[in-house]
């Protein structure tokens, strides 16, 4: 079961809202400490596990004018791979972020045919996720 663990109560009128999904303590803090200096940003779900993922992705800031999702690919790859699937095809409005250590070019490829807009070495740099 999706274990939510920050829900901002702006999460609906935020005009971006961030959804985490299995990243690793760091990655987190360096992501979420970005987003407090993007205007109109809100951490509006940080997801410790898979399961159940995609749906609190899914309904966590619906109202939100755009809607990104940053996905751990290291701890489970084939988790990360079914849950940007589906939010790919059943929340076309979300964007995914693939987050990894690996540099694999077969792994790279395969987040971004499955729908990540973009594949984020850890550690996470600022100016890679303003690309």
């Amino acid at each position: 079961m999706a274990t939510p663990v920050n829900l901002a109560s702006s999460a609906n009128t935020a005009s971006l809202a961030v959804n985490t999904v299995g990243l690793d303590a760091m990655s987190y803090r360096t992501l979420a400490n970005f987003m407090l200096a993007v205007p109109g940003a809100a951490m509006v779900a940080s997801v410790e596990g898979y399961s159940g993922a995609e749906r609190e992705v899914g309904r966590a800031g619906e109202k939100a004018r755009t809607r990104v999702c940053f996905i751990d690919y290291d701890r489970n790859n084939e988790q990360a791979v079914w849950i940007t699937e589906h939010l790919r095809n059943n929340y076309p409005d979300v964007h995914v972020f693939a987050v990894s250590a690996n540099t694999e070019p077969e792994r790279i490829i395969a987040a971004m045919r499955v729908g990540c807009i973009e594949y984020l070495l850890k550690p996470i740099q600022n100016d890679r996720v303003l690309d």
